[in-house]
């Protein structure tokens, strides 16, 4: 929550930005952590520290992998399950924001979602779908979250964001998906291009789970970023301006 002397949650738990202003800035997002154990020890273990951390709020002991997360100097989200597509055979859960809802059974899921740990600086969709790109429906989500002072990671097109630019909150645009499909070239392959994005545009946002093989490949490309002349940075360092440009 927006703290009595105007603080706010994206800011006050960001990780500082310490890379090459000057530099393209990549974020990376690790996805999907707190529902396996070995998964969510190797992600915060294996990446540095400005590899943003993303937490869904089905996983046991969220607080405590949070915690531990930031005790290693990640920036976390938590984030929301949204209806993707190919629902209902693709089911985001008990938690789930979709279309087929009521607002105000939407808005209730939502806050049982936020209240499930703390110290994150925003929160990531989980798919792009209806529920995205439906800006009626996003609505809610982003009062919320800009009531709360949380950033908002959004997953395909802005058209539904960009509807809503009078109640949004700080909003980052997750640019690509970098293990789907989950085998080693295609991984290798986006994240070449997510520095054709990053370099084209100034940033760029990759999303990845925390399988062995991903965070493997991930790992061996980021040893080489700052070389190849890109920053790597917490995915708050990528906020975006109302001239739709990352905060340098």
């Amino acid at each position: 929550m927006i703290a009595q002397d105007g603080r706010v949650p994206w800011r006050t738990y960001a990780r500082p930005f310490t890379g090459n202003a000057s530099a393209p800035r990549i974020a990376l997002i690790v996805t999907g952590l707190g529902m396996r154990t070995s998964a969510t020890q190797a992600a915060i273990a294996q990446m540095p520290p400005d590899v943003t951390l993303a937490f869904s709020p089905y996983a046991s002991n969220l607080p405590m992998w949070m915690g531990r997360a930031r005790q290693m100097g990640h920036e976390t989200l938590l984030e929301v399950p949204t209806e993707p597509v190919g629902f209902p055979t693709m089911d985001p859960g008990a938690l789930g924001l979709i279309t087929a809802v009521s607002e105000l059974e939407n808005r209730k899921r939502l806050e049982s979602a936020l209240a499930s740990a703390g110290g994150y600086v925003g929160v990531l969709a989980t798919h792009a779908g209806r529920y995205t790109d439906t800006p009626t429906a996003l609505r809610p989500l982003l009062e919320s979250l800009k009531a709360r002072g949380l950033l908002y990671v959004h997953r395909g097109a802005p058209r539904a964001v960009n509807a809503n630019a009078d109640v949004a909150p700080p909003v980052n645009i997750a640019t690509t998906v970098l293990d789907n499909p989950a085998f080693q070239r295609a991984i290798d392959e986006r994240l070449a291009g997510l520095e054709d994005t990053a370099r084209a545009q100034g940033f760029a946002i990759g999303t990845l789970s925390a399988s062995p093989l991903a965070l493997y490949r991930a790992t061996r490309w980021l040893a080489g970023l700052d070389a190849r002349g890109f920053a790597l940075a917490p995915v708050s360092a990528l906020v975006l301006t109302p001239d739709n440009g990352a905060s340098r």
